[in-house]
């Protein structure tokens, strides 16, 4: 990218190395938090480190699309890559309490025990069922239809950016409203919240004005992030730590896999 001369191979080898990354990151990341902030905080905890994620998502993304302006689409891509390594170091001088070793096994038995312990729990893989087919549908109608309606009956670009704006606004607004909120069905609040995203697609299909599809984007973001602090919640409580990796692993197949099988075509959006 920084020559001018990337081939489309070579950036498919390195997407591919990018989601064996995040295929290793998000289950090992899912159980840091619960061994860094008590029991009855978890909730809040996972509200602020939301909010701050969709903060920075926010900035994040106007300051690369002046740099990308400015100095370019390879530059953009190091000075990325240089706030990887920064998240990296900062990650490595976390302590965390001392646990007691686990026996070696083979990774082949951590897969059958982990798949064992995850359809025992009736309400972890229904759920993980449910945003299976739900990011299926939405990925690719959002990623695909979204673009093309905002191309060619809202305006262009610029009306996009307004929608997923309005989105990332509406997933901070979510996450400080998490840190008051505390059901005590959290699993039915997440389904209900999750159930909202059907206002976007119905906005998009008919199409609204910009506007109402900003509104109902914003709406969205809300309602997203009420899924997904309750969820991980949930997780952190009812899975013991030595298994919550292991599952979120199985959570993220079975989540993520049908977004990501949609990226050629676009970003995957439930990811």
């Amino acid at each position: 990218m920084l020559t001018g001369q990337a081939r489309v191979w070579e950036l498919l080898a390195l997407a591919a190395a990018r989601g064996v990354g995040l295929g290793l990151y998000y289950p090992a990341s899912q159980g840091l938090l619960p061994q860094t902030v008590p029991a009855d905080q978890r909730a809040q905890a996972n509200a602020i480190s939301r909010t701050g994620r969709n903060s920075a998502g926010i900035a994040g993304a106007a300051l690369g699309g002046v740099l990308v302006g400015v100095a370019g689409p390879g530059w953009g891509l190091a000075v990325d890559a240089a706030s990887f390594a920064v998240a990296t170091a900062l990650r490595a001088g976390m302590r965390f309490p001392a646990l007691a070793l686990a026996e070696p096994e083979s990774a082949l038995r951590q897969m059958r025990e982990g798949w064992r312990e995850f359809v025992a729990r009736r309400w972890l893989w229904t759920i993980v069922l449910e945003f299976t087919c739900m990011t299926a549908i939405t990925s690719g109608t959002v990623n695909v239809l979204g673009p093309v309606v905002a191309d060619t009956r809202l305006g262009g670009a610029r009306s996009w950016g307004l929608i997923l704006a309005a989105y990332g606004i509406g997933a901070v607004v979510g996450g400080v409203l998490m840190l008051r909120f505390r059901p005590h069905r959290m699993l039915l609040v997440a389904s209900i919240a999750a159930g909202v995203f059907a206002v976007l697609l119905f906005a998009l299909a008919v199409p609204l004005a910009v506007p109402l599809i900003a509104a109902a984007a914003l709406l969205v973001g809300i309602s997203a992030e009420i899924f997904m602090v309750n969820w991980v919640t949930t997780m952190q409580q009812e899975i013991p730590h030595d298994l919550l990796s292991r599952l979120s692993s199985f959570d993220a197949l079975g989540s993520f896999a049908p977004a990501f099988s949609s990226r050629s075509d676009g970003r995957g959006a439930a990811a």
